[in-house]
Order: structure tokens, then sequence, then C-alpha cells
């Protein structure tokens, strides 16, 4: 309906329906349904309506009542004055905290709902008392207003309120001040709604969360150091000799911890193959796997070389990721491949001389004996295919052999260790390729196999180990008895570093990338762990 033509068709003290936009009202009033009464005209203020079109200057002297039936409230306004028709939006209802005034005390009605707060008493000569009774005189940041500055009940003594029924309202004597000032810690209770002050607290419950609480950090402890406990380290074994002998090859835990401290200074420098790559520190992760100390890396790494385990099975052991696992691996292999080097091994001819033993009465010259080692390492099938010529001869398509040459001394110190090379090459080219060649000299006198012919390569002496023959002479029967004592010896030498596990099966293709660093560190370990 048209609002200028129901106020047109209509008159006196009757109630009419119009919308506020309607009747020009403000735009806070668009939402609600407004029932208009028509009133004669009030002697007001020039309209500010007066600029408006025709049609509503109709309307100009006339009072209209918009009723708000959602609010029940009524405002009353005429079309003549504009500044009078807004009113103010309602004040929301605010909640007000009281607070304990008294210093050090910090105790107020939304966590300690069960306290009373006084407000200061009307009474000016009171009131000052109890200023300085709190402390307050001399403090220029504070203003007491009633209503707003208050004092908790535990300021007051027993004996200062009037009694009343239980659970009745706590009033004070007429003129008493506040006296009790050791303030006890704030206990915060449990409140159930932010709005029920007046419950009791329930303190029971708080309690059994507590020791709910208490119960799961115990419970936490209690499986983190059982996690320790059964992770494999240096520490679970360090009063069983016979567990660091069978994982490390060292005979005790005495002669493991003698090598880590001659090692320790450099592997505190020490970085990982990942952290080198990502130029970035490994942090923990939160509740992830604990990172392994140094002295432990070191730990899983004679495992795996010793007693060749699987990585996963190295991961399950030490409670540490696979490819942490894989990590270490590698960045120890090229650690002690870089440290070992700087060791030198090569021994002087009186040296081994010095400590020459019986089985070599008859070849006191020796100054190292020559060995091939081989063993077999898993590779992908495409690298077979494209490089056919120069691969290393198998029997798999996936399997290679690989040979590298070892020279220990007599009394059983590894002295040269070479490089690893396709097994498709000769014992003498092998040799040639070794880089032993400049160490001889003319005095000197090495050791081989009956079948490896370098006469024409060396300029030194060559021993060559006869096989046994089953001539009856006596003279010969001797000479082969001490020959036999000789290879035996000889053997037990090499068994030392034929002895990791690692090479006697085939190496996985996850260690072939750093074979050569794992060969040699462990041929040169056996000079520490015998």
């Amino acid at each position: 309906m048209d609002g200028q033509a129901g106020m047109d068709g209509h008159d006196g003290n009757k109630l009419h329906n119009f919308t506020p936009l309607q009747l020009g009202a403000p735009a806070f009033l668009a939402g609600f349904n407004i029932n208009v009464m028509l009133l004669p005209a009030l002697p007001l203020k020039q309209s500010t309506f007066s600029q408006q079109s025709q049609s509503e200057s109709k309307n100009a002297g006339k009072t209209f009542i918009y009723s708000l039936p959602a609010r029940k409230t009524q405002i009353r306004c005429n079309q003549d004055d504009a500044s009078i028709c807004e009113p103010k939006p309602p004040t929301k209802g605010l909640t007000i905290y009281k607070i304990c005034c008294v210093p050090n005390c910090t105790f107020s009605n939304r966590l300690q709902p069960h306290l009373a707060f006084h407000d200061f008493p009307d009474d000016n000569e009171t009131r000052k008392k109890w200023v300085c009774a709190i402390k307050r005189d001399k403090d220029q940041a504070i203003s007491v207003c009633r209503g707003r500055t208050y004092v908790c009940e535990e300021h007051f003594q027993p004996e200062d309120y009037i009694k009343s029924p239980a659970g009745g309202t706590k009033c004070l004597k007429p003129g008493v001040t506040p006296s009790c000032f050791q303030c006890p810690p704030p206990e915060v209770y449990l409140v159930v709604s932010e709005h029920n002050y007046c419950k009791e607290p329930n303190n029971f419950k708080l309690i059994l969360l507590r020791m709910q609480r208490d119960k799961l950090r115990a419970e936490c402890k209690r499986l983190e150091e059982a996690a320790v406990r059964e992770r494999y380290s240096v520490t679970r074994f360090q009063d069983s000799d016979d567990a660091i002998q069978f994982y490390t090859r060292f005979p005790t835990y005495n002669h493991l911890m003698a090598f880590w401290r001659v090692v320790e200074p450099a592997a505190s420098q020490m970085k990982s193959c990942s952290t080198a790559k990502r130029n970035r520190k490994v942090l923990a992760v939160p509740g992830g796997p604990v990172p392994l100390s140094r002295v432990d890396e070191f730990f899983l790494f004679m495992a795996r070389l010793v007693q060749g385990l699987e990585l996963l099975d190295l991961a399950q052991l030490f409670k540490v990721e696979y490819s942490s696992a894989e990590d270490i691996t590698r960045s120890w292999a090229n650690f002690l491949y870089t440290f070992l080097a700087s060791v030198p091994i090569w021994i002087s001819r009186e040296s081994i001389r010095a400590h020459l033993p019986v089985e070599f009465q008859y070849f006191p010259d020796t100054n190292v004996v020559i060995d091939f080692i081989e063993f077999r390492c898993r590779t992908p099938l495409s690298h077979w295919e494209e490089k056919e010529d120069e691969l290393l001869f198998a029997e798999h398509e996936c399997d290679s052999t690989l040979k590298a040459m070892v020279g220990m001394a007599p009394h059983g110190l590894v002295t040269f260790v070479s490089t690893v090379f396709p097994g498709s090459l000769s014992d003498e080219e092998v040799f040639r390729r070794s880089g032993i060649i400049p160490l001889l000299t003319p005095k000197t006198a090495i050791m081989v196999d009956e079948s490896l012919d370098v006469d024409n390569i060396v300029s030194c002496q060559v021993h060559q180990l006869p096989y046994l023959s089953k001539e009856k002479d006596v003279v010969v029967y001797k000479m082969k008895r001490s020959t036999k004592l000789l290879r035996l010896y000889i053997d037990q030498m090499f068994l030392r570093v034929r002895h990791y596990k690692l090479f006697k099966s085939i190496v996985p293709l996850s260690t072939a990338n750093g074979l050569n660093q794992m060969f040699t560190v462990a041929c040169k370990l056996v000079n520490y762990q015998y």
C-alpha cells in the first residue's frame, strides 16, 4: 500500500501499517513493521524534510509514533525535526568482573566465584581508612570509585561479618577495615559455565583430571625409556665383550672405545651425505625417531660392515628410518675412507724384520705378501647391456664379479690396498694397475701365489709360494711341511679381510656406489681390530 495514499485516506487517531522507508524514517528501522498513529501537530523546529518532494511535505506538521513490537518500545518523533528521530542503539549487557584492588592480590569473581567482594563505604572517613589499610594511600594510579573498586573477603576477619543464615549474603559490620594481607596463592576453580558463578566448583573433578594427566606423563616417559633400552647402541653392549666382537670385530669394549677416541674429534665435524647435498641442518621431528649419537652411528656402520645386516634390519634394530640407516652407512664409509687415508700403512723393511714371525724363517727378506680377493656385486641389467665390453665377468646378468689386491706384512698388518677392479681383468693386469710397483725397491722381496707371474714387471725379488707335492724325498718333505705351515699362516692372515660378511654374499645395489670406500675401510680397520 502506498504510504501517501494511506495517510490521505485515513485520519484521526487510528493505527495504520506503513514501511519505514515510505514514511522517510531512518534506515536502521527498515527491518521493523511500523504501526503509525496520526496525531495533531506539535510546535517543533523547522522541518528538515521541507526540501523533499511535495508529496512528502503534505505530512509536515504531523507527529508519528513508531511502534516496534520486537523491542516493545515506542519512539516518538516529529517529521519536522529529523534530529530526534534516530534513537540510540540499545546497549548490550556487558559482564563486568570484580577484581580485588589490594596489592599482590589476584582474586576475582571470575576465577574465585565463591568469594565475596565488598565495595568501598560511602563514609569518607571510613573510605580513607580502607585506602590506608590496603596501602593505596600513596598510589596515584588508583582512584576509589563506588561500584568499580572492590576488596575481597580474604582481607577481613571472620568476626568482621554480621552473622547470617547459611548461604546468605555476607555483610560487613559498620566501621570495619581490611586487616588480613597474607594473600594465599590463588586457587583456580573449574567453572562449568562462564556465567554460572553461583555454582560450587567441582574440586574432585579437577583433582581427577590432574591425576590422569600425571599418569599419562609417567606412561609416556616409561615408553620413551623402554624404546631407548630396546634400541641397539654401544652402551647397551658395553658389558658384553662377545657382543662387541660379534658386531664390530674389536676384541673388547675398551678396544672399541680406544679407536673411537681417535676418530671422535674429526667425527664431530662430519656432515651426512644428505645434509651436505641440501646444505642445511637436520632437525629432529617432534614425535619422530630420535637421532642417533655419533658413536651409535659408528656402531651401526660396523654392524653393517662386519655382519652384512640389511638396511631394513638396521633401521628396525636402531629405531631409525630406512633412509637414515642408508645415509649413515654411506657417510661413515666416506669419512673413514678419508680419515684412514691420512694414516700411512706402508712399513719399512727394518720394522718388518724386527717383528718377523717364525713361519717366514726361510723367507726373511719378504716385505709384503700379496693376494687377490674377489666378491660379487649386484648391478642393474641396463648397465650390463650398455657396457658389455667393459663390464665384469658374471654368471648371471644382474651379478658382477669384482676384484681387489691386498698386501699384508708378514706379521699380519695390512700395508697396501688397491682400488676395486672388474673381475674380467687378469691378476697380472690388476697388479700392474694397483700402484704398488713404485713402492718396491731392488732390496725388497714380495711373496705371491705360484700362478702369478710378475717377474718381468717388478725389479725386486719375487717368492712364489709353491703348491704341495707328493714327492717322498726327505729334504723336499721338510721343505713342503714348512711351506704348508706358511700357507696356513698366510690364509689365516687374509681371513681377517675375508671375514667381513658384507663381501661374502652378493653386495646389494644400494652399496654399489660406495663399494670401493667400503672395501678399503674394511681392510684398513684390520690393523685396529687385532
